[in-house]
């Protein structure tokens, strides 16, 4: 079982996102969906405020988590 709050998802809309958040759920995590609109300052404060376990995510979005985890 997952603890309440470790998963992030950095996917647009559509198939591979609903699939990941579905597991996640079945899971017993909490996804934390962050937008692009909240900037990399609001995307680092969202996920360390969340703390963050797993980041699920492709291309630029990936990225911006990982610079924002260790930035």
């Amino acid at each position: 079982m997952c603890s309440p709050t470790n998963e992030v998802t950095s996917l647009p809309p559509g198939a591979d996102l609903t699939a990941i958040l579905y597991a996640t759920w079945r899971a017993g995590a909490t996804a934390v969906v962050a937008d692009a609109g909240l900037g990399l300052a609001g995307l680092r404060r969202a996920l360390r405020g969340a703390d963050v376990k797993h980041v699920f995510g492709e291309g630029k979005g990936l990225s911006a988590a990982r610079a924002a985890l260790t930035g």
